[in-house]
């Protein structure tokens, strides 16, 4: 049974020093955190609890106390609805109150990683929806591009075939094109003024498929140069060897 919590008096939890990174293992979502309250003027006694949530949904993790921090057995969010706007309440609780004395509490966006100790955030997420008759969708939200995939393929076990090199040849190729077109068409491409995810995404293009150039704004020569940004791709990832020697073609 979940504890019922008393809201009077809460204070605002800085979040500076609090940093939760997404990683998937086995097909299965989970969450690391990062933090150091003790500090932060809270009992010693205070409980932390994280509840990640989506709409209605949400899961309650105890991470024991300011003083004594307890990491929970697992921190598997997969029973959560699948989407990259998952969000992260962190409680301060004062419990020797009946209901539970909130002392603070704060939202926090999760930072989808590669890697679960690299801490280094993929700039293209991957999020499992219901996408009806199609596989898969380029989707653009508020924190950049995201991979849609379609979760009614759940029961052929998709979570793990676009982890494999058939997926990846045929599809990213694409993937990169579009990202590229609407970079193109963003205020300030041409100026060089981009910010946040495009900034990110127009340096994964000069740094590391070493594409430093841009077209004219001409609409003929935008559709060149994204066209240029995918076989970049395709070059550096070898995706046409890839699926030739996957399907055995010679």
């Amino acid at each position: 049974m979940i504890r019922r919590y008393n809201y009077t008096g809460r204070k605002k939890l800085f979040t500076e020093k609090i940093k939760i990174n997404e990683v998937a293992k086995n097909g299965r979502k989970q969450f690391q955190v990062s933090f150091d309250l003790k500090d932060s003027g809270f009992p010693d006694d205070a409980c932390i609890y994280i509840e990640p949530y989506f709409k209605s949904s949400f899961l309650r993790f105890h991470f024991g106390t300011i003083a004594r921090i307890l990491l929970p057995d697992t921190t598997d969010v997969s029973d959560l609805p699948t989407t990259d706007q998952l969000l992260y309440r962190v409680k301060i609780v004062d419990e020797k109150f009946k209901h539970g004395l909130i002392l603070a509490t704060a939202d926090i966006k999760g930072t989808l990683t590669d890697n679960p100790d690299a801490g280094k955030q993929s700039i293209l997420p991957v999020d499992f929806v219901d996408l009806g008759n199609r596989v898969w969708a380029l989707d653009f939200r508020i924190n950049g591009p995201v991979l849609a995939v379609n979760s009614l393929l759940n029961k052929i076990n998709i979570r793990e075939k676009i982890k494999q090199e058939e997926f990846f040849s045929l599809v990213y190729p694409e993937v990169i094109k579009r990202i590229a077109l609407k970079l193109a068409k963003t205020a300030g491409f041409f100026q060089d003024e981009l910010s946040g995810w495009q900034s990110e995404w127009l340096t994964f293009f000069r740094e590391v498929l070493m594409k430093a150039d841009k077209p004219q704004n001409d609409d003929d020569l935008i559709e060149e140069w994204c066209n240029d940004m995918s076989d970049a791709f395709a070059r550096k990832y070898q995706v046409f060897q890839l699926y030739t020697e996957l399907n055995k073609i010679k």
